[in-house]
């Protein structure tokens, strides 16, 4: 059998082409994240007031750095108050951003309070040598405890730079929980 040399290769032949028409296929048919959250809620045209207030309300997180968690919070419930009557898309995003900043606060005190319990008990047990089996578990758990504010604080400045470019941020988790309805009365 003579081979054509015009011949396309077949899609075994060409396995990394065969891939990314599936991938492309496979984007095709399923949305992305982000069109059903604009679908769910359209993007307004929004000024740039309330650009700047929404990446304020975000950015609030900042200040729990200098106020023990609580600045930042009552930033974004201010935001949120003076905007919700006024402008939808504000109020949506000091709401998030509120949220946000009480669940990183809590978590963040209940990591401390975990850690330090984790290394007071490998303390008091190193004296019977069972204790030195966790010191690896309470480093880890201090590792995560300090990176979770910082990451946190990352998310939330993330958060500040797409509002601030009128893109509708949503938290991870929380933006869906409020627009599904479940939005806590303030």
């Amino acid at each position: 059998m003579v081979e054509n040399p015009n011949a396309l290769p077949s899609p075994e032949e060409r396995p990394e082409q065969h891939h990314a028409s599936e991938a492309e296929e496979m984007r095709q048919e399923k949305p992305s994240r982000m069109a059903a959250i604009l679908r769910k809620f359209p993007e307004v045209p929004v000024t740039e007031d309330e650009r700047t207030m929404a990446a304020l309300a975000h950015g609030s997180i900042l200040l729990s750095l200098f106020s023990a968690g609580v600045g930042g919070l009552l930033v974004a419930l201010v935001i949120w108050g003076v905007y919700r009557d006024r402008s939808r898309w504000v109020a949506d995003q000091a709401l998030q951003a509120f949220v946000f900043q009480l669940a990183a606060l809590v978590l963040t005190a209940a990591l401390a309070l975990l850690t330090t319990v984790a290394w007071a008990v490998t303390g008091a047990l190193i004296a019977v040598l069972i204790g030195l089996c966790l010191v690896p578990f309470a480093a880890l758990l201090t590792l995560v405890a300090i990176l979770f504010p910082v990451l946190a604080l990352a998310y939330g400045v993330y958060g500040a730079l797409e509002a601030y470019s009128g893109r509708d941020f949503q938290y991870l988790w929380i933006g869906d929980w409020l627009r599904e309805g479940s939005r806590p009365s303030l």
